[in-house]
């Protein structure tokens, strides 16, 4: 179709040209006609000049009547010519009507050919899409017959399946018989399963193993424990439970917290681990010493200082070789037995944890040379104690109170409760142990309090030129503090259960570090900048809830609103 249109505008395009140059050689014929004529026409003149004279020149009368003759013939000739032109003329004008005519129909040509310009080039790109549309059908087709491979595959899968599902319900049908020949034997063994399961638990506490030679599981079903240990043979290798010991600068209190390990009932089945945090003093050479005397020492190191505890308990967790893991401070010393009653209660009741209250060593209000102990327990628990009676706590939902016990020292892990649950310390940062703690807490299926005193936390250190990084108070442990708090936080929120954190834990830790690290202390502004900024959604928090008394509300508000300036001054007023 476009080859025919461009035929017709090429033959009109060639007729254009031949009716333009008729027209051209049309218009040179009548302008050398018109100057012929003029040229005749002033001949004429002069000849009538010439007429004149020979008029009044009776001798050449003849001549000029003889000339006259032919000017007249000439005359009818240019009279022929004067209508030639004059039909020349009416043809010229007749070509440039055609011309014009032709320049319109050549203009709307012209037009007609951009669009069909136009339709090439959509005609073009049609035929690429119909090109591409092509190879996606015959990829399609080519998939269609996979498909249909596959259909067919699966068809006969189906029905071998069919046939399973037979074959299946069979076997279901035997074995619903079996199942209730088995429950009838499973609720005769039930009791000895129990026994089996209590025994092993003993076993393992004991560090003892059965005879290979002899068939332990008939041998529990019909003797009692006493004869057991008749027949097991001890295993001096494996420990029961392991004591994480970070160390920093406490060569005064080492011994001593070792000697509260060493008088343990079960001291040689205690993995103790020591973590020395690049200790200055002579710590380290104490704990080389004693390892030379103790095979269950390990001693490890950090590369650098960590400032807190949390890296070098982390790194004791990676070498725990027992089941159960206490962590205890350098400075801190055990109850006598605390490790075997706190064995014995985690294995019986198969829980993640397990602990106690403690005692604070502080110097006597009366006697600076002496010292006194103060019992520390959460009010909640106390009716426990004094009735000597254990709490099991399935869910901190049941016993949310037991998020106010902050100390992770008095209690007895799980290693494998830890490990699973991916819980460890903050790095570098304060509060580590609570943010521990609270990890344990929320996802731990069975915490079981227990009415004893664990151990007995040193104070006195701290009148010392080296006291305990928790009592250090500084801008790196302020910041370190909200953001252990933030992490809490955040954990509360991922277990829905932010307002059980925000009443027991999030309001008695911020006052702590208030009280510790910011009221009356020489802080610069910028410093305060900081603090409020990082805990800001914790002091909002307190405040939407009205949790804090009327003489905090004021601080917290302007906190809030932001401003921190008059935070700042408020800060300064309290003691």
């Amino acid at each position: 179709m476009i080859d025919r249109i461009k035929e017709i505008i090429l033959n009109r395009s060639k007729a254009y040209v031949f009716y333009k140059n008729s027209y051209e050689e049309l218009v040179e014929t009548n302008r050398k006609n018109t100057l012929l004529l003029r040229n005749n026409r002033f001949q004429i003149y002069h000849k009538n000049q010439e007429i004149n004279k020979l008029k009044k020149q009776n001798d050449k009368l003849t001549y000029l009547e003889s000339e006259n003759a032919n000017l007249n013939s000439r005359i009818k000739e240019y009279d022929k010519i004067g209508d030639m032109v004059n039909s020349v003329e009416i043809q010229n004008k007749q070509l440039n009507d055609t011309i014009k005519h032709l320049e319109s129909e050549n203009n709307n040509l012209n037009s007609r050919m951009v669009e069909y310009d136009k339709i090439g080039d959509m005609v073009n790109s049609v035929e690429i899409q119909n090109k591409q549309l092509n190879d996606t059908i015959k990829h399609l087709e080519s998939e269609n017959a996979d498909l249909k491979s596959k259909i067919n595959e699966y068809d006969n899968i189906i029905e071998k399946i069919s046939n399973l599902e037979n074959q299946n319900k069979q076997l279901t049908d035997t074995v619903a018989v079996i199942n209730k020949q088995n429950e009838a034997l499973l609720k005769d063994n039930e009791v000895n399963l129990e026994k089996i399961h209590y025994l092993q638990k003993q076993a393992q506490y004991n560090n003892i193993k059965l005879d290979s030679n002899y068939n332990k599981y008939e041998y529990l079903l019909t003797n009692n424990n006493a004869q057991l240990l008749e027949k097991i043979q001890f295993n001096s290798k494996q420990y029961l439970m392991t004591i994480i010991i970070p160390v920093y600068n406490t060569q005064n209190y080492i011994e001593k917290c070792f000697l509260s390990i060493l008088n343990q009932s079960i001291f040689n089945k205690i993995e103790i681990i020591f973590v020395d945090d690049c200790s200055t003093d002579n710590s380290l050479n104490i704990l080389i010493e004693l390892k030379n005397n103790y095979d269950n020492i390990k001693i490890l190191s950090t590369d650098k200082n960590s400032l807190f505890a949390g890296r070098p308990r982390n790194k004791g967790l990676n070498y725990v070789s027992s089941d159960y893991v206490l962590f205890l401070d350098s400075d801190d010393v055990l109850i006598q037995d605390a490790c075997e009653i706190l064995l014995n209660k985690i294995i019986e009741h198969e829980a993640d944890m397990v602990f106690g209250t403690h005692l604070i060593e502080r110097d006597s209000t009366q006697d600076k040379e002496k010292y006194e102990l103060e019992h520390v327990i959460i009010p909640e628990l106390m009716k426990y104690y004094e009735a000597s009676e254990e709490l099991i706590i399935n869910d901190v939902r049941d016993y949310p109170f037991i998020l106010k016990e902050y100390s992770v020292t008095n209690k007895l892990f799980n290693v494998h409760f830890i490990k699973e649950n991916k819980i460890t310390f903050p790095e570098y940062i304060p509060a580590e142990d609570s943010y521990f703690l609270f990890d344990a807490m929320v996802n731990s299926k069975k915490t079981v309090f227990i009415p004893n005193c664990i151990y007995n936390h040193n104070l006195r250190r701290n009148k010392d030129k080296n006291p305990s990084v928790s009592y250090i108070s500084n801008h790196s442990t302020r910041m370190g503090r909200l953001k252990s708090y933030n992490m809490m936080y955040k954990i509360s929120k991922q277990k829905n259960i932010e307002n059980i954190f925000i009443e027991n834990v999030l309001y008695s830790k911020i006052m702590y570090m208030l009280r510790l690290n910011v009221f009356n202390q020489k802080i610069p502004f910028d410093e305060y900048v900081e603090i409020f900024d990082e805990g800001y959604p914790l002091f909002k928090v307190l405040l939407n809830r009205n949790l804090c008394p009327d003489s905090y509300n004021e601080l917290f508000a302007k906190i809030v609103n932001r401003d921190y300036e008059d935070a700042m001054e408020i800060c300064k007023t309290f003691n």
